[in-house]
């Protein structure tokens, strides 16, 4: 028995030393992997701290550029400065552009720190960076609300890959294993960022006292207002800062700062000398949302003059703030003021950041209808488009013309015609047309000698002398050059359009100056952020000299943009004619706001100088067509919050015209991210870096327009189909996370007008577009129409909205880890 028990024991103590050792080797692996995991986890979090810093540094770069309408080019300052960040903070790759991927809507690259490793490599090396832009979906990192859909381009992603040796791993014959981490920023380009002023409609620099009557224009008050000939100098000129006219009942509309962050009151109106109101006139703030109408007493801040500042008025509006009292003596036919007063403040001057120095030189243009000319003479399918560039000055005496996209810097002024006799082509300003009573502040007739002096920069007229022949559009061309007027041109009739276009006059130049005889001008100021070359800035005219901008033309004629000129000048200012669009169906006359030196209308009544809805700026991708600007086929939008989609809003255009509305070319941009086409749906050739959008080959659209079909490729949800009666069409934005563009009524791929069979009538169309609210506390919308007319009369205006979902502003999205391989 003792035997026995010995035994045992002695079978159990050799029992013990395999289990120990078993036990031991699981206690090594266990803290194998808990050093490896440590390990992992301190290496992840050093690649996520440096991804972080690296996408930082380039999202900064991008909203730097000021412009987000399109992903960081190759070699950009944002792609290098990820490669340079990620660099810096332990993560070195071979900088080159082998794997450099770039589309007009995307972009992405890729390097190694082995310069030989194969551009989709996922092993092989020991640091690997990406950039996309947009960023794409990862395991575990989904892209970011605020990228998806239409504000994609306006964000940027890192993505880094690096390998870590392993210990545990490494017995079992796994030496190493790579993690995989990734960051994404948005680049928001707050009011702040942007080059502009402060949102002010008009902003006047003329003082009441202290001005130097020997070389500053004055307002005396002991003498009657009176203005000839851009003048304000001469015994009967006597020009006060704010004058309103006989006969012209302006309303000025000034911007609700209630949708900035952070909000604000902003007054409509500050005039820093006196004020002369000879008609009915009507300043309104539209603060929180308040809607405005004239001769009505709307918001606390209308207008603001400094002490001692005068208002010659017959009276204030019913409930008027009055802080200044009419003076109802000095000045003849006084009227009444629709608008409270608020207390002064001194301006903020603001200085737009404009670089000339890619221009080319130009030379000078006189245009009596003849193609351009001179050293920068357009593409032959273009004849009539006037290029940007240096120019001595600009004269448009007759024909349809259309400034190209870009900045025009006008160096010096315009000589004034000296030829007579019939059929003369004007080797100046032709002023023969011009009359006292239907051109204020012109010429009295008596042509060519009677305003021998009276010049500008740029002047855009009516004469009587010769003119060249009128090319019309030929049917089937309209997109044989694919840009905007490639088709017809010159002739008799003064028709004026542009859009995106700035004009500079120096200081050794002299005013912009667009006549009563002209039949129509619709010309557009930069869109926001739109162009580098002016800081970003929504700018119109930039006058850097101390004479006058004047603006007239028929009915309807428009601008928009930032009308400004320097506060360094002692002279001129800004004049204008209300009625140049005097049609409630029409665009204002002016849309944005105006800084000068002076402010006066004339002529007579019509739509209000509006800055309510912001710039009314757009920049217009080259979709071909070479209609004209025609903004009353917009009949109404607005922007409300998606129902049961948080995070979500809905922008709806109503549209109105004799021929359908043109759903090939629609499009429209957040916060001018890159455009989204209503047509991306059925386009069957990919476009190519530069080509134009819509592409104009091999899809359907303005090349073959038709009915909607529903046979046509694509992928969109068919709610109804019925032509040619109302179509309801639906499309999902792919990637877009439930983004959609819908377009129901009157519409037709292409242009109506050239279908076999087509008759103009009264269409209605509903265009709809539901995204994801981008960051930031408002939101500015672009929105690009076509009309079915042959060619196409096309529409755009970008309109500034409170967000609806009020995500907070510059929010920076990090994306989770993951370990592969």
């Amino acid at each position: 028995m003792i035997w026995f028990c010995t035994s045992s024991r002695k079978r159990q103590r050799g029992q013990v030393l395999p289990i120990a050792a078993a036990a031991f080797l699981v206690m090594c692996a266990l803290a194998g992997l808990a050093i490896d995991a440590s390990r992992d986890y301190l290496v992840k979090r050093d690649a996520q701290n440096a991804a972080d810093f690296a996408v930082l540094a380039a999202s900064k770069q991008m909203s730097l550029s000021g412009n987000l309408s399109s992903p960081p080019a190759a070699n950009s300052n944002a792609v290098r400065a990820a490669h340079d960040f990620a660099a810096n903070n332990g993560y070195p790759t071979q900088w080159n552009n082998g794997c450099d991927n770039s589309t007009p809507t995307t972009f992405s690259t890729t390097w190694f720190d082995q310069p030989s490793t194969p551009c989709g490599a996922t092993t092989g090396f020991t640091n690997k960076v990406q950039v996309n832009s947009p960023p794409i979906a990862l395991p575990g990192n989904p892209v970011p609300l605020a990228c998806q859909g239409a504000g994609g381009t306006s964000c940027i992603q890192v993505v880094i890959t690096t390998q870590i040796s392993q210990l545990f791993t490494a017995v079992l014959g796994i030496p190493f294993a790579y993690v995989t981490v990734a960051a994404a920023a948005l680049a928001v380009l707050p009011n702040s960022s942007i080059n502009a002023p402060p949102p002010n409609a008009l902003i006047l620099y003329q003082p009441q006292s202290g001005c130097n009557s020997s070389n500053q224009q004055c307002f005396d008050e002991t003498k009657p207002v009176s203005r000839t000939q851009l003048s304000c100098t001469g015994g009967t000129n006597n020009c006060p800062t704010f004058w309103v006219n006989h006969g012209t009942q302006p309303s000025i509309y000034g911007y609700d700062g209630s949708v900035l962050v952070p909000a604000g009151d902003y007054t409509t109106v500050q005039s820093y000398g006196d004020m002369v109101i000879q008609d009915r006139t009507t300043i309104c703030d539209p603060y929180n949302g308040a809607v405005c109408s004239k001769n009505a007493v709307i918001g606390a801040a209308g207008f603001a003059i400094p002490g001692g500042a005068k208002i010659y008025c017959q009276k204030f509006g019913a409930g008027a703030a009055i802080l200044t009292p009419c003076t109802t003596t000095g000045q003849s036919s006084l009227n009444e003021i629709d608008a409270n007063q608020t207390g002064w403040s001194s301006p903020f001057y603001w200085y737009p950041t404009v670089d000339t120095s890619a221009l080319k030189g130009c030379g000078s243009l006189i245009l009596n209808g003849q193609p351009v000319y001179g050293p920068c003479t357009p593409n032959p399918t273009t004849p009539y488009l006037i290029e940007p560039g240096k120019y001595d000055y600009i004269v448009i005496n007759h024909g349809t013309y259309e400034f190209d996209q870009g900045l025009y810097d006008i160096l010096g002024v315009a000589p004034v015609n000296t030829l007579t006799g019939g059929g003369y082509l004007a080797n100046g300003i032709d002023h023969s047309r011009e009359t006292t009573g239907n051109d204020f502040d012109l010429c009295n007739g008596g042509q060519p000698n009677s305003c021998p002096t009276l010049t500008a920069g740029v002047w855009i007229g009516h004469g009587s002398g010769g003119f060249g022949a009128y090319l019309a559009p030929v049917k089937g061309t309209c997109t044989a050059g694919g840009t905007v007027g490639a088709d017809g041109g010159g002739g008799d009739q003064t028709i004026i359009t542009g859009s995106n276009v700035v004009f500079r006059l120096e200081n050794g130049s002299g005013g912009f100056v667009s006549t009563g005889e002209v039949t129509s001008l619709g010309l557009a100021g930069a869109g926001v952020a739109s162009q580098a070359d002016v800081g970003g800035s929504p700018l119109f005219i930039d006058e850097e000299n101390s004479s006058f901008i004047h603006l007239d033309g028929g009915n309807p004629s428009w601008v928009t943009g930032i009308i400004y000129q320097t506060p360094n000048a002692n002279g001129g200012g800004f004049e204008y004619n209300p009625s140049m669009s005097s049609s409630g169906a029409n665009p204002p006359p002016i849309t944005g706001q105006v800084l000068a030196y002076s402010f006066t209308t004339f002529g007579g009544s019509g739509n209000p100088l509006d800055f309510s809805n912001g710039y009314g700026t757009g920049s217009v991708p080259s979709v071909a067509n070479s209609g004209k600007n025609e903004t009353t086929v917009i009949s109404s939008v607005s922007l409300v919050a998606t129902p049961g989609m948080p995070g979500f809003s809905t922008f709806t255009v109503n549209y109105s015209d004799e021929w359908m509305m043109d759903a090939y070319d629609i499009y429209v941009k957040i916060n001018n991210g890159s455009p989204q086409f209503f047509s991306q749906g059925i386009w069957t050739s990919t476009p190519a870096p530069g080509d134009p959008l819509p592409p104009p080959t091999n899809n359907p659209g303005d090349l073959n327009p038709a009915y909607p079909s529903t046979s046509a490729p694509g992928t969109y949800t068919i709610i109804s189909a019925t032509n040619p009666t109302p179509n309801d069409w639906l499309y999902t934005i792919p990637g877009g996370s439930g983004a959609t563009m819908e377009t129901k009524g009157n519409w037709a791929w292409g242009h109506q007008n050239d279908i076999p069979g087509a008759a103009s009538g009264s269409y209605t169309a509903q265009f709809k577009y539901n995204f994801a609210n981008p960051d930031g506390g408002y939101l500015s919308i672009t929105i690009f129409l076509l009309d079915g007319d042959h060619c196409g009369d096309y529409a755009f205006a970008t309109y500034t909205f409170k967000n609806t979902g009020a995500p907070g502003p510059g929010q920076q999205t990090v994306g989770s880890v993951q370990l592969v391989g």
